[in-house]
């Protein structure tokens, strides 16, 4: 909710909105997994942004992706983004550069890399467009997540974005360069983040745990701030420390009301849930 609460201001200041739908042909691939991966290598998105704003086709660089996951595990991608109108016929031939190069040649009868759609009835209306592609992020999938995501140790991206897509408002146009904004987003595509994505990937990576083992953690602990009140400005909040006491253990024994996800507790309590912490009882 947090995410679209940030995107709807920022894609009203679109001069148009303008969605396409990218699939990936499951035929190239050997798995879901390996096709998300060519995606990821390839900064297909990114580049396939880059490709439409050298046709003349943006208003600006401003775009947002959410990935939805389809049945039989493929991902496919809703793409937003700052245009009136993109030609299908130039969007489809931008998207098949992506296509394998290990893969049979390209029949005319063929997807190509995948199928580009275009719906104008979810595009009308710059809000409901936003809406529409956020509810991929926050509805759990009717088939659920692929077990292949699940039992993924990697970070799975769940959308892309332009760099620089929160810090701007009007955004820069056609030919202009844009001003360096702050740190970059996980999600970000800019050419310093697949630079440094590529050097990521040569260097040795630690052992990670699946998603799905993390889930299954999922409100296992607690986590302890540290929160300095500041009359003028926000307060400042330090990372103390984590407990491996479930929440609802914590709601239960300071009496919590079920669903209030955060509360402030004074340091005599945060004693007592140290000592449930290392297997002692509260003196």
């Amino acid at each position: 909710m947090k995410l679209r609460d940030r995107l709807l201001p920022i894609v009203e200041t679109f001069r148009g909105v303008f969605m396409l739908t990218l699939t990936i042909d499951p035929k190239l691939f050997p798995s879901p997994a390996a096709a998300l991966d060519h995606i990821r290598r390839k900064h297909a998105i990114g580049e396939f942004v880059k490709a439409l704003r050298k046709e003349g086709c943006l208003h600006s660089r401003r775009y947002f992706c959410a990935i939805e996951w389809q049945k039989n595990g493929m991902p496919h991608f809703h793409l937003l983004l700052d245009a009136s109108r993109i030609d299908i016929h130039t969007a489809r031939r931008l998207w098949n550069r992506f296509y394998p190069t290990s893969a049979p040649p390209i029949e005319e009868s063929d997807a190509g890399f995948g199928w580009v759609k275009y719906s104008a009835a979810k595009t009308a209306d710059k809000m409901k467009a936003a809406k529409y592609v956020c509810k991929y992020l926050i509805k759990h999938p009717d088939e659920g997540f692929p077990d292949w995501v699940l039992d993924s140790e990697n970070n799975i991206v769940r959308y892309y974005k332009s760099h620089g897509l929160w810090g701007e408002t009007a955004g820069p146009q056609l030919g202009q360069e844009a001003e360096e904004p702050g740190p970059h987003d996980p999600a970000c595509e800019c050419e310093s983040c697949q630079k440094e994505s590529s050097s990521k990937e040569n260097k040795p990576q630690q052992q990670r745990r699946t998603i799905r083992d993390r889930l299954s953690s999922c409100g296992q602990g607690s986590v302890i701030f540290e929160v300095t009140p500041h009359f003028i400005g926000d307060d400042e909040v330090r990372f103390l420390e984590n407990l491996s006491i479930p929440f609802h253990e914590v709601q239960r024994r300071l009496g919590i009301p079920e669903g209030q996800r955060r509360v402030r507790i004074s340091r005599s309590k945060l004693a007592e849930l140290r000592c449930v912490h290392f297997g002692k009882e509260s003196p």
